[in-house]
């Protein structure tokens, strides 16, 4: 067989090779149970059983039981496929794989160190090694699939997962709690957000959510995030924001990033006022800083340097998170370095604005450095150093494309896009003003939309 093999003569089949495509499984349905599928009905099941047959014929059962097309399906197929993978399955399994398929079934994506950090000494039965239980549930073939480049992460089939989980809130109801309880504590303590955000919604505590928000929602706005952010914002009950001035400063911030300046600036004012009456020092600064650059863009340069030189007192030997005190007080040096350059004092400006990026780069703050640059650029423009603003945009842009940051790509191509179109360079103004507009669109910030609408305008105006 060896010798077969290595000449060529004898294939295999993975997981992947007896995987259903959509048209196969529409003709299953068809053939065997009367059933013609829509097309967008079979990629949902495909995409979320990843082609799995048994895991098809058991989503189309409880999806649908109350259709009584459906009903023949399940008559035809003569079997209630739970009671099958768990008597022909997870039943035939020795006591420690079957306890480790339920527990890590609650883990998503796992390795080894990941089973050792959750599930602990407690749970790893006597005589494995984590690793060597994961490559027992591969030889099995236990509808599991690895993942990376050396294969070190598993994750069960959709629909065998499901299946999973609910035994293990059976069996084991109290595990069940402290795994997704360890597992929420984890990855706020790695600043895995999203992966937090989603334990916590699955322990059900709101408040637990809420304050999860607080705490990742200023790493979200400055990394761009501010789609995510908002659809946190509005999954939480309407009373949360009215009760807790940090989110509806937050609020307020993505109003500000969604056009909506009025409304925003209104929102950060009400919000700053309660913070006031709060010990918290950076989110009060924060959100004071955030309308300073607010009355800065509406030309309101006196009310924004009243602000900035607020913060800059409130913070000046500050206690607390130094990572975010730090980060707030470069945003105040950065806004009041701007302005100072856009009503022409650049002598006092730029060494502001040199102050913050090196605050930034001490931080390792990628987002704030690449703005930085991208604010120190316009004050270049505004000069007339054309050359040393195109620098500073390009490097801008790099540290954006490489951050994935939509938003932050719109503004700084909008910029160079408005460069090129002053120094008579229509088709490459153009040609990154369309690249403005369509990162602005993909990133959901209406306001760099209009930006890139605008500037479009202005150049075929010319």
């Amino acid at each position: 067989m060896a010798l077969l093999i290595a000449r060529g003569y004898v294939g295999g089949m993975d997981y992947e090779d007896m995987a259903f495509e959509v048209e196969e499984l529409q003709q299953l349905t068809a053939k065997n149970f009367g059933y013609l599928m829509p097309t967008e009905e079979a990629e949902s099941l495909i995409e979320a059983t990843d082609g799995w047959i048994i895991g098809l014929l058991l989503s189309a059962q409880s999806k649908l039981r109350s259709i009584s097309g459906r009903m023949r399906l399940m008559r035809a197929s003569g079997l209630d496929l739970y009671d099958y993978l768990a008597e022909q399955v997870l039943n035939q399994q020795p006591d420690a794989i079957r306890d480790f398929l339920l527990r890590t079934s609650l883990l998503e994506e796992f390795d080894a160190a990941l089973c050792a950090t959750i599930l602990g000494e407690e749970w790893r039965p006597e005589g494995y090694r984590w690793q060597e239980l994961m490559a027992e549930v591969l030889r099995r073939n236990l509808f599991v699939l690895p993942l990376g480049d050396d294969s070190s992460w598993l994750r069960y089939n959709h629909v065998f997962q499901d299946f999973l989980q609910k035994r293990l809130m059976k069996v084991y109801p109290a595990e069940e709690q402290t795994i997704l309880e360890r597992l929420a504590a984890h990855y706020q303590a790695t600043q895995e957000w999203e992966k937090a955000h989603f334990y916590l919604n699955r322990l059900g505590d709101l408040s637990a959510v809420a304050d999860l928000v607080e705490s990742a929602g200023l790493s979200l706005l400055y990394a761009g995030r501010i789609t995510l952010l908002d659809s946190w914002l509005h999954e939480l009950p309407s009373g949360f924001l009215t009760a807790r001035a940090v989110l509806l400063a937050m609020h307020g911030d993505i109003l500000i990033h969604q056009g909506k300046i009025p409304e925003g600036l209104a929102t950060l004012t009400e919000a700053a006022e309660l913070l006031d009456q709060e010990e918290n020092l950076v989110h009060k600064a924060h959100t004071i800083v955030r309308r300073a650059v607010v009355q800065r863009r509406l030309g309101n340069y006196e009310a924004a340097l009243d602000d900035t030189n607020r913060v800059i007192a409130l913070l000046e030997g500050g206690a607390g998170d130094q990572t975010n005190l730090t980060r707030v007080y470069a945003l105040a040096l950065r806004s009041k370095g701007t302005v100072l350059c856009t009503v022409g004092d650049t002598e006092a400006g730029f060494p502001l604005l040199r102050q913050a990026l090196t605050l930034y780069q001490q931080i390792q703050e990628r987002y704030h450095v690449a703005s930085l640059m991208q604010d120190t650029a316009v004050s270049y423009l505004q000069l007339g150093s054309y050359q040393d603003a195109l620098g500073l945009f390009e490097r801008a842009l790099g540290v954006w494309q490489e951050a994935a940051n939509l938003s932050g790509q719109s503004l700084v191509l909008n910029n160079i896009g408005y460069l090129y179109h002053l120094q008579g360079a229509y088709e490459l103004a153009l040609v990154h003003l369309e690249k403005a507009l369509d990162c602005g669109r993909r990133s959901g910030n209406l306001r760099s939309v209009n930006y890139a609408l605008i500037s479009m305008g202005d150049l075929f105006t010319d």
